[in-house]
């Protein structure tokens, strides 16, 4: 045990004084915060830039159902529409020009908008939206029927979801909430991993090229070489991950008092969060509905699972990322064992989404309960409260194969890290593990 502390220290030592470590723990944070603060910039960016619509309008019709928005100014034109067309084509006068395609009784059919350039989604949307609302407001003036009477019926509805447990509790539940919060555990657990199980990969092969493992290996096994680098390279993940929340937090502490009176709508776009005044967002039921649902989530049982499979998947793969790096003389040979190895983790996280919509489908059983997929899978599933026996199944599971995967990689760890100049093949990666060295 003391030459593998030795190891861990080594391994902590060294890299937590590398530069890039050190740039690292510092850009981090700031690419963080730039996902938090460049949406909104481009948000207020995209607010001072008004767009200019050129409207085709021979009779008059769109003239009585658009209206200039704070990004919108529609021009109407008076002519032929074919030398409109190639005047707008040949100068670029506008941004978009509309009109309609053949003349008709008065309809939502048949109106055309056309740019020059690409067409951004929200400009499409923002003119189909006035458009709609105009197209109401001239059919209900035919029917007689007046503004207030249309608001009047217009119903919006919020359910109060609730989870009953097996006495019958029943505690609010937020699917939004728990959704969320699933999928950013997710994430983070997956870039940790492959980005760190990367790096022990590279740190083996880096001692094996330079042969200082030679000289290592005739003082310690191979088994405790392996499991103090990757135990080393985890306490430098803990260290900069506590360095990235404690800047991230101060950065976006501060950020937001400097972007305090920017506009709510601003914030509620950037944060894709359709049709919420948040205004008055803390005095609706909704906010209060999301409230109660955070403070009702297990959040105890989500901490510890978190570390629990942050902890299981990166010693699972990190002992791979050894093998990987010990078979091998060069980090481009080992483009043919990283994909089989990766495969598991990348499908959980691109079915994640599915695993969200059905939480106790067959698909989210399954996944939760391989090993190669469960840190993924489980974790997205926590916030919504699995079956308790699922999870202890899930965690059983993961430990066994933490222990059977170190053994595995282990065996091809003692061999492959004193080979040289040889292409590696599954099939002698197979014999590796039955050698008695």
């Amino acid at each position: 045990m003391s030459k593998i502390s030795l190891i861990i220290e080594r391994e902590y030592l060294t890299r937590v004084r590398k530069k890039s470590f050190i740039v690292m723990s510092i850009v981090g944070p700031l690419l963080i915060v730039a996902l938090y603060a460049i949406p909104i910039w481009l948000a207020l960016s995209e607010t001072n830039s008004k767009k200019q619509i050129g409207v085709i309008d021979n009779v008059g019709e769109f003239k009585t159902i658009l209206a200039n928005t704070s990004n919108l100014e529609f021009v109407f034109l008076r002519g032929e529409t074919d030398t409109l067309k190639k005047v707008f084509f040949d100068q670029q006068n506008f941004d978009a020009l509309m009109y309609r395609e053949r003349q008709a009784p008065f309809s939502e059919k048949g109106i055309v908008l056309t740019t020059v350039n690409q067409m951004s989604i929200d400009l499409e949307n923002e003119i189909e939206t006035e458009l709609s609302h105009g197209i109401e407001r001239y059919k209900m003036n035919k029917l007689g029927v007046r503004q207030a009477t249309l608001d009047s019926l217009r119903t919006n509805v919020h359910l109060d979801t609730r989870k009953a447990n097996s006495q019958g509790r029943e505690t609010a539940t937020s699917k939004e909430l728990e959704v969320i919060l699933g999928f950013v555990l997710a994430f983070f657990i997956y870039f940790i991993i492959f980005m760190y199980g990367s790096q022990v990969m590279r740190g083996v092969i880096e001692e094996k090229t330079s042969r200082i493992i030679e000289v290592i290996i005739s003082s310690v096994r191979p088994f405790e070489l392996m499991m103090g680098k990757i135990l080393g390279v985890a306490l430098v993940v803990l260290t900069q991950i506590v360095i990235w929340g404690v800047l991230s937090t101060v950065i976006i502490s501060t950020i937001s008092v400097f972007v305090g009176n920017v506009s709510p709508e601003i914030i509620a776009t950037t944060s894709q969060v359709p049709n919420v005044d948040m205004n008055h967002l803390a005095e609706t039921p909704l906010a209060n509905h999301i409230f109660e649902s955070f403070l009702n989530l297990n959040l105890p049982m989500i901490i510890f699972g978190f570390v629990f499979y942050f902890i299981g998947g990166y010693l699972t793969y990190a002992a791979l990322f050894a093998a990987i790096g010990s078979a091998v003389d060069n980090e481009t040979d080992t483009q043919q064992f990283i994909l089989p190895i990766s495969m598991p983790m990348i499908l959980s996280f691109v079915v994640a989404s599915q695993i969200m919509r059905d939480p106790d489908g067959s698909l989210a059983f399954w996944l939760s309960i391989i090993p190669f997929t469960s840190p993924i899978a489980m974790i997205v599933r926590l916030p919504q409260n699995p079956p308790m026996w699922q999870l202890a199944l899930s965690m059983v599971l993961l430990v066994v194969s933490f222990i059977g995967t170190t053994w595995m990689a282990s065996k091809i760890y003692r061999v492959g890290i004193l080979m040289y100049g040889k292409k590696t093949t599954y099939k002698e990666l197979w014999k590796w593990m039955w050698y008695k060295v």
